[in-house]
């Protein structure tokens, strides 16, 4: 037995197996406290979708968003499609902007600038969260970028910084998603 070999192949898995670690943390969040922290979820019937604090469009605006796993969105993608439109219009479809961007609508806020299509494009929630995630698909690396850098090389926001404290939120959003009744089941 080639203990040499042994001791080398050991040494060099173990960097392998921290940043696995660290990966899936990024991944995932801390999904367990971020449950534990979510409030109760409820469906009687599609148009009766409830989760505490946040008003039935709100949460459809979320599945709009999360059903990216259709375009082979992985959920750290979907994660951060949330934080994005949570830091741009609070999951509401704005027909309005600011003053950065006062031809900015719907739930990413994307300009009237022909790259997030029409009007109508980005007002709808399915047409304009199908929009960011194309573009946050076409982000090199952005898988490995932190969530708000990944969020920002999209939007292009003068703060890369401004949707890190939206993270915990579309962390909870996508875990009480994912352990909802109501999954499939809403009409978007």
């Amino acid at each position: 037995m080639n203990t040499k070999g042994l001791t080398i192949g050991a040494i060099a898995s173990v960097p392998a197996v921290f940043l696995g670690l660290v990966f899936s943390l990024v991944l995932l969040g801390d999904s367990k406290s971020a449950a534990a922290a979510c409030a109760p979820v409820s469906a009687a019937s599609d148009s009766d979708i409830h989760v505490d604090g946040y008003s039935t469009d709100q949460v459809k605006n979320a599945a709009a968003i999360i059903v990216g796993q259709t375009l082979n969105l992985p959920v750290k993608g979907q994660m951060i499609s949330v934080m994005a439109a949570l830091g741009e219009s609070g999951l509401r479809v704005l027909d309005y902007g600011d003053g950065p961007g006062p031809d900015s609508r719907g739930l990413f806020q994307q300009r009237d600038n022909g790259a997030w299509g029409s009007y109508a494009d980005r007002m709808d929630p399915v047409t304009s969260a199908t929009n960011f995630i194309k573009a946050l698909q076409a982000v090199d690396g952005w898988e490995l970028m932190e969530p708000t850098i990944a969020g920002n090389k999209v939007q292009r926001n003068a703060d890369p910084y401004h949707y890190q404290k939206y993270w915990p939120e579309a962390v909870t959003l996508g875990v009480l998603w994912k352990k909802s009744s109501f999954q499939g089941r809403v009409r978007l």
